[in-house]
């Protein structure tokens, strides 16, 4: 006799599986196989995070590594221009002046060669920086 318990109708799961030695009754790898084959696979969770960048954003990003790569190879960009306390006097990165919003990403006049301590130097520390040239306003001249 069979005796087959815990099974879950939706799921079509075993839990639990009892066998008496009788021959005609099917193995149990052969009940697993079977609900196996006869269920209904689930459907693939939409990926529901945000996505990190746009796909207009992708498309400005296109080519950029490399471009700074190639600005930062250049002899007169080998140094750190900022050189803030902290400086390891060699440019790792590069600082956009003007901002990096839209079709400043790519423009390299704008862009200064920079260590990453002096980066984040500028960053935190907005009104001296812009006193001392290392950003503009990415908007143009405002007045005051």
């Amino acid at each position: 006799m069979l005796i087959v318990s815990g099974i879950n109708i939706n799921r079509l799961s075993v839990l639990m599986v009892e066998y008496s030695e009788n021959p005609g009754l099917p193995s149990r790898e052969e009940i697993l196989l079977r609900l196996q084959a006869s269920r209904i696979p689930k459907k693939p969770k939409e990926d529901s995070r945000l996505k990190n960048r746009s796909v207009k954003l992708k498309e400005l990003f296109k080519g950029y590594i490399k471009l700074v790569k190639i600005f930062l190879a250049r002899p007169e960009n080998i140094a750190c221009k900022i050189d803030m306390e902290g400086c390891t006097k060699t440019a790792t990165c590069v600082h956009h002046v003007s901002g990096r919003t839209g079709t400043k990403l790519k423009d390299e006049k704008d862009w200064m060669p920079s260590c990453e301590s002096c980066n984040r130097w500028v960053e935190e520390n907005d009104g001296i920086a812009r006193k001392m040239g290392f950003k503009k306003s990415r908007l143009g001249k405002i007045n005051k």
